[in-house]
């Protein structure tokens, strides 16, 4: 690191040299700008897909991983060779984790990486008008005032996503679905649209 000065020299047949002017190099530190243990994004959305995986230099000698979610979960997918994971947090926010047992030193670390909520939308909780709410038949209605297009997705206790669907919203009617076929219980709507995801608790009866 810092300057360095150098000079070259040519030598002929004739046995006569000729010298360069001097130059100035100037090294500078290589800055390598660490990386988390496991890679991805640091904030979702409610059932976003979030795909992570495991920081190569931690990989070396790793002979099994084992991710796990903490937190509310639809589902968690592991790829083929184990080292990444694809995950969809109910809420879009929880802790995802990968235990990597090692062949050589120590046998067994975990690793952990916090997700929260992104700022890039605002969950309302409790501001849907949804009814009648307990159904005893699994017939359900709300009205959103938007015309915008709408993504509707509805999760168990568990965040096992029983019904999905996308639309355009007609601000002057009312939208309509059926659970009927689904076991009596607690559930959660999570209704996204124009930046923001609002949500209600559905008691099915």
């Amino acid at each position: 690191m810092g300057n360095h000065n150098f000079t070259a020299k040519a030598y002929s047949d004739c046995n006569k040299t000729s010298t360069s002017t001097s130059v100035i190099v100037k090294i500078n530190a290589v800055v390598v700008t660490p990386q988390d243990d496991i890679i991805g994004a640091s904030c979702g959305n409610p059932l976003q897909s979030l795909t992570y995986q495991v920081n190569p230099a931690l990989k070396v000698n790793a002979t099994s991983y084992n991710w796990f979610f903490r937190g509310a979960k639809q589902s968690l997918t592991v790829s083929a060779d184990g080292s990444s994971c694809t995950v969809v947090p109910t809420k879009g926010e929880g802790q995802i984790c990968v235990g990597i047992r090692y062949s050589t030193g120590t046998s067994y670390v975990q690793y952990c990486k916090t997700i929260t909520s992104c700022s890039a939308r605002t969950i309302q909780e409790n501001t849907l008008s949804v009814y009648p709410n307990p159904s005893k038949n699994g017939q359900f209605s709300f009205a959103l005032k938007t015309d915008s297009n709408v993504t509707m997705n509805i999760v168990d206790m568990l965040g096992n996503k029983v019904y999905s669907l996308s639309f355009k919203n007609d601000a002057t009617s009312s939208k309509e679905f059926d659970l009927g076929k689904t076991e009596k219980g607690i559930y959660f709507l999570y209704i996204e649209h124009d930046g923001i995801v609002e949500t209600s608790k559905l008691i099915l009866e």
